[in-house]
């Protein structure tokens, strides 16, 4: 699967805990930024667009959110894959006034255009299945996440 190619490793975490969806997007830009796969201003660029195109999808019993930005402020292509411990409220992408309890996000730090929509909905083919997410939303290690991808 083309996803697997983007997801790194380093960039799996499993049951974190945030106080905000800002304080998570400052956790994603140092990780990515370790990686050398963004820009300066990565996580305010995150924050900026979820408020204006908004990116929680609330599943049949799951919450899941897919955060991304602008191509400017990505280096180098990845995917990264948090759990949380605690769901961290997004607003959702049908309806910005409701809140989605996001029990696992994928950000996406993608450059070309046209690999995004097939990450998309590639993405959303996992996330559609029930199975593999809650195999991902309840996973201990990274190598469950990974295996269940492949």
């Amino acid at each position: 699967m083309a996803l697997l190619k983007s997801l790194d490793e380093n960039l799996i975490f499993i049951n974190k805990n945030f106080e905000n969806k800002n304080i998570f997007f400052e956790f994603i830009e140092q990780q990515a930024s370790k990686c050398g796969y963004i820009k300066n201003g990565y996580a305010e660029a995150l924050s900026n667009r979820e408020e204006n195109y908004p990116t929680g999808l609330q599943l049949n019993k799951n919450g899941v959110a897919i955060p991304h930005t602008d191509t400017k402020f990505i280096k180098k292509e990845f995917i990264s894959l948090i759990t949380f411990e605690t769901p961290l409220l997004f607003k959702s992408m049908e309806d910005s006034d409701k809140k989605i309890e996001v029990k696992a996000a994928f950000i996406l730090g993608l450059k070309d255009p046209n690999s995004q929509l097939e990450t998309l909905q590639q993405i959303v083919e996992i996330i559609q299945n029930e199975e593999v997410i809650d195999t991902i939303i309840h996973a201990k290690e990274k190598n469950e996440i990974i295996n269940v991808l492949l």
